[in-house]
């Protein structure tokens, strides 16, 4: 009798944990990157040694499918091989600040097409360029946030609704003082309406809030709002059901609320009112191995010739929030992804990009990306220079030419490897932005290296136990 009940134990425990598991999902990915910079983000002078390094992500994720709700947790890694700060002179032992939990959420279902994801979690909004996991990066970007969602693929109609507030504490839940470099809020309302399966129009809507000290009240802070908002319109351009033919996409933000800056009185803080476009033009062709595109980027910026006091107490440069820089902005050597630096954008002058992109599937496994970027300045800016009466000389110009070539492999649905090289003709405007004169007197410029930036990656993404969908 006692063997019967204990078969009858074992037998119901191996039932529960057959049911468990079939709910279970552990799925990893392990992504070694090797990088050669010779120019990233900033022009190497000529006689810079170029920079060598390896880094690797690697994540562990853990998801679980119930009728009512889905939960995910992914814990990460991420580190570049040798930055260790646990080691002897034999060896490295670890990087205790490496570890950590990059998605943590629950994906309950509310009613019909709507649920709620509450949790550390990715935001990915349409083209990437206000909100954006940043794949690119090691560590990759997620947010502690609510997000409702109502999709109804029936009539086409997606509303996806996120809110996020941060505050500084500790494992007791309570809150303390704020620290003013990082986001305090960032809120949006996405809504995309397909029309067809080629045609969608989506309009989004943001107010983020960064809090800065109040220079009236040396004890406090307070939290400023920036809202942006515009449309993307795409037309066969992304999906299942894309076509060969003509395809493209036009994307317009306009921001506006309070800068952090101060008014020329110093009474006040500047207002905002900028905006940013994409429009993008392409052609596909053999049964979708083919696009070419042509496509201008354009950015609102400062025009430093302006003197009236009206101007000059508006912010008129674009912020580009939690987006994508990689893929956009002169390309993958990054040099324009901080519009106000005069080292990695425009000294907050306009900017204007030009750019012409073809895709080509060589096989069922491999693909050719290449772009050719011509980034321009979009408003006069001042460097140093001034004429012999002693006013200031404004410029304008190209800022040069920038050419990405990359290559994807995927040896199987787990593993791929991809190589990337990016070269960049500076042009002097740039040069001296960055810089300035070598030589004052003589207005000599330094002298710059081949600048390139050269990346392979392999991905691995194993499947260890992946459990029934609900």
């Amino acid at each position: 009798m006692k063997k019967v009940s204990n078969l009858l134990a074992v037998g119901l425990i191996l039932t529960f944990a057959s049911s468990a598991f079939a709910q279970l999902t552990i799925t990893g990915e392990l992504r070694s990157k090797f990088q050669t910079d010779h120019g990233y983000k900033q022009p190497f002078k000529a006689e810079t040694d170029a920079v060598f390094s390896f880094d690797q992500r690697t994540r562990l994720n853990f998801g679980y499918n119930a009728e009512k709700y889905n939960v995910k947790v992914t814990l990460q890694d991420a580190r570049v091989w040798g930055a260790d700060d646990a080691y002897n002179a034999t060896g490295l032992m670890g990087q205790t600040n490496s570890f950590g939990v990059y998605e943590a959420y629950a994906d309950v279902k509310i009613k019909g097409n709507s649920r709620a994801v509450v949790g550390r979690q990715e935001w990915n909004y349409n083209d990437g360029r206000l909100l954006s996991s940043r794949g690119f990066w090691t560590g990759g970007l997620s947010y502690d946030a609510l997000t409702y969602k109502m999709h109804n693929k029936d009539k086409g109609l997606f509303v996806d609704l996120g809110i996020s507030y941060n505050s500084s504490g500790d494992a007791t839940g309570f809150a303390s003082a704020w620290n003013l470099n990082k986001i305090r809020t960032i809120n949006f309302l996405n809504v995309r309406k397909q029309f067809s399966p080629q045609l969608a129009l989506t309009g989004f809507f943001s107010l983020a809030g960064r809090e800065v000290a109040n220079t009236r009240d040396p004890q406090g802070s307070v939290v400023l709002g920036t809202g942006t908002h515009g449309f993307i319109l795409d037309y066969n351009n992304k999906g299942k059901e894309i076509k060969d033919g003509l395809f493209g996409a036009l994307t317009v933000y306009l921001q506006h609320g309070t800068d952090s800056s101060r008014t020329l009185k110093k009474d006040a803080y500047k207002t905002i009112f900028a905006y940013m476009a994409d429009v993008s033009l392409g052609f596909r062709l053999l049964d979708k191995k083919l696009e070419v595109i042509a496509g201008m980027e354009l950015i609102s910026g400062e025009d430093a010739s302006q003197t009236d006091s009206a101007y000059l107490d508006v912010r008129h440069s674009f912020d580009l929030l939690y987006g994508a820089r990689f893929p956009y902005y002169g390309g993958r050597i990054s040099h324009f992804v901080m519009q106000s630096s005069s080292k990695f954008g425009t000294k907050g002058a306009g900017y204007m990009d030009p750019y012409l992109k073809v895709n080509f599937k060589t096989s069922e496994k491999g693909k050719i990306d290449f772009a050719v970027w011509m980034p321009m300045l979009g408003s006069k800016t001042y460097l140093s220079d001034k004429d012999a009466d002693g006013n200031k000389i404004y410029k304008t110009g190209s800022l040069g030419q920038y050419i990405d070539l990359g290559y994807m492999y995927k040896f199987s649905e787990d593993v791929s490897l991809y190589t990337s090289f990016s070269y960049a003709i500076i042009s002097d405007l740039k040069n001296q932005m960055v810089y300035g004169y070598e030589n004052t007197a003589n207005k000599e410029l330094y002298k710059l290296g081949q600048n390139y930036f050269i990346y392979t990656m392999l991905t691995i993404t194993p499947k260890f136990l992946v459990g029934e969908k609900k």
